[in-house]
């Protein structure tokens, strides 16, 4: 017999405090555009909320799904909303690119 005095199971009993389901999506969506399973004219999704700073739940995922850190932080650019999957890569290669070369400058001193 259910007690009438607690919540069904189902109801929040707060408010969330960070969007994880669509982070958790942008992770998915990231993994098959770094895999190249995505047309390249196809749409980059809306930019969720906190993607731009992963919850630790979202980064261990991430990590798990080996997708790209420098991926992630490009299509957390405010740009990102309208990109195209081909834009977004073009970018995480310039990204990339500007990467490396601080690296190899870094490592020159």
């Amino acid at each position: 017999m259910l007690n009438a005095s607690l919540p069904p199971p189902t109801t929040p009993t707060s408010k969330p405090t960070n969007l994880n389901g669509f982070g958790a999506a942008a992770n998915r969506w990231l993994l098959c555009a770094q895999s190249g399973e995505l047309e390249p004219v196809d749409l980059s999704p809306p930019v969720p909320p906190g993607l731009a700073k992963l919850s630790a739940s979202l980064t261990s995922l991430a990590e798990f799904l080996r997708i790209d850190r420098t991926l992630i932080r490009v299509a957390a650019e405010p740009a990102a909303k309208s990109r195209t999957v081909a834009d977004l890569m073009q970018n995480l290669e310039a990204a990339s690119r500007k990467q490396s070369r601080f690296i190899r400058g870094t490592l020159s001193l």
